[in-house]
C-alpha cells in the first residue's frame, strides 16, 4: 500500500507539472513564448502551470497586437507587467497580487479592478476609456498615469505615498489632493474643474491645469515649485508669491478675466515672464488693485495703437490724471480735455503695460491698468 500511495504521489506531480495554461489569444501566446527572459524553461512550445507560478521577472508584451490576456492569472509571482499599445477591453489581475509596476496604456479597457493589487507602486492605464477605479485599496502607489479616459471623479485620499499624478483629458470636475502631502508632480488639465486646492501640497514641483474652469489659484504654499501652466482658464485670482520665483517657469494665457498676478518682485516676473495675456500684469499686492470702474469712467480702445480716450458718465469733475509705468515711475504724457472726455496721446509711448490714476478733486476714482500695443 505504501508503494501505491508513493506512485501516486510522483504520477499527481507529473500531471501537476504538466498542466497548460490556458491561453487562447495566439500573439499573447507567442509573445511568451518568446519571451527573454525565458518563460517556456523546458522549450516544449507551451506554457505549464507551474512555469507561469515560479516566472518571477517581468512580462512585457507591449505592441503585440493582443486582445485577451487571459493566462495571465497563472502569473502569480510578477512583480512587473507591461502591456501597453494592444487591443485588450478588459483585464484580469486579480490574482497578480505581487505587481509593483502595471503599464496598460493605450488599450480600449472600459474599466479596471486594482483593488487585490495592494503591493501596486506604479498604475500607467492612461488611453483608455475608463469610467470608474477604485485606488483606495492601493495606499503603495507613488504614481498614477490615467490621462485621457472617460472619468468623472478620482478619490486619491487614501494614496498618500503619491508622488506623481496625471488624470489630465478626463471629466473631473472634483480634485481633492490635501492628503497627498507629498505629491510633486500634477498634470490635471483638460477636465471640468473649477477650484484646485494645493495649500498641502508643499512638495509641489510641478503643476499643469490648462484648459478647465479654474477662477482662484493661491501657490503661496508651493515653495518648491519650479513649473507652472495654468492657461485657457477662467482665473481671476493668481498668487504665485511663494518667495521662489526666480527658479519658476510660468504660463498663464488666455485667461481674460486675470489682471493682477501677485508675485515677488513685479519688475523680475515683467522681465522674465512672457507668457501672459495682454492686460494682465505683474504685482506685489494685488489686495491693491482697483479694477477698472465702468460704471463712471470707460476706456476706448484699451489696448490702444495710437490715442486712448477716457470717457466719464455723469457729474465728474476731473482735475487729475497721473500715468505710471511698472516700476512705478510717473511718465508724462500729453493729453487733452474736452468736456467729459479726455484724449491721451500715446505716440509718446513705449509698448507696454501702464497704470493710470485719477481723481475727482480729493477722491481717488480708480487706478486703471492700460496697455500700449
Amino acid at each position: 500500500m505504501r508503494y501505491l500511495i508513493l506512485l501516486f504521489i510522483f504520477l499527481f506531480g507529473l500531471l501537476a507539472n504538466a498542466q497548460i495554461v490556458n491561453i487562447p489569444d495566439a500573439n499573447f501566446k507567442a509573445a511568451l513564448l518568446s519571451h527573454y527572459p525565458a518563460i517556456d524553461f523546458n522549450n516544449d512550445g507551451e506554457i505549464q502551470v507551474h512555469e507561469a507560478n515560479n516566472y518571477t521577472n517581468t512580462i512585457s508584451v507591449y505592441e503585440k497586437n493582443i486582445s485577451d490576456l487571459k493566462g495571465i492569472e497563472d502569473f502569480t509571482s510578477i512583480t512587473n507587467l507591461r502591456c501597453d499599445g494592444n487591443n485588450l477591453t478588459n483585464i484580469d489581475i486579480s490574482n497578480n497580487t505581487e505587481l509593483i509596476y502595471f503599464n496598460c496604456l493605450y488599450n480600449n479597457l472600459n474599466s479596471l479592478d486594482v483593488s487585490n493589487n495592494t503591493a501596486l507602486q506604479m498604475l500607467y492605464c492612461g488611453s483608455n476609456k475608463i469610467s470608474n477605479i477604485d485606488v483606495s485599496n492601493n495606499t503603495e502607489l507613488k504614481e498614477i498615469l490615467i490621462f485621457n479616459n472617460n472619468l468623472s471623479s478620482l478619490d486619491v485620499s487614501n494614496n498618500t505615498a503619491l508622488l506623481s499624478l496625471g488624470c489630465g483629458w478626463n471629466n473631473i470636475r472634483n480634485l481633492d489632493v490635501s492628503n497627498n502631502i507629498v505629491l510633486g508632480h500634477l498634470e490635471c488639465g483638460l477636465n471640468g474643474l473649477s477650484n484646485l486646492d494645493l495649500s498641502n501640497n508643499v512638495s509641489l514641483a510641478y503643476l499643469e491645469c490648462n484648459n478647465n474652469s479654474i477662477d482662484s489659484l493661491d501657490l503661496r504654499s508651493n515653495i518648491l515649485l519650479f513649473q507652472l501652466e495654468c492657461e485657457a482658464n477662467d482665473l481671476i485670482f493668481l498668487n504665485v508669491k511663494n518667495g521662489n520665483n526666480t527658479n519658476l517657469r510660468f504660463s498663464a494665457r488666455h485667461n481674460p478675466d486675470l489682471y493682477c498676478i501677485e508675485v515677488d518682485d513685479s519688475k523680475w516676473s515683467t522681465d522674465n515672464w512672457y507668457e501672459i495675456d495682454s492686460h494682465s500684469y505683474f504685482n506685489e499686492d494685488c489686495a491693491s488693485f482697483v479694477p477698472e470702474p465702468t460704471s463712471i469712467v470707460h476706456f476706448v480702445p484699451n489696448p490702444f495703437i495710437w490715442d486712448l480716450k477716457i470717457l466719464f458718465s455723469g457729474n465728474v469733475n476731473l482735475i487729475e490724471i497721473s500715468i505710471y509705468n511698472m516700476l512705478g515711475w510717473k511718465i508724462e504724457v500729453p493729453y487733452e480735455k474736452i468736456s467729459n472726455e479726455i484724449t491721451i496721446k500715446g505716440e509718446s509711448l513705449m509698448s507696454g503695460i501702464y497704470i493710470i490714476e485719477f481723481k475727482e478733486q480729493d477722491r481717488l476714482l480708480g487706478n486703471v491698468k492700460i496697455v500700449k500695443q
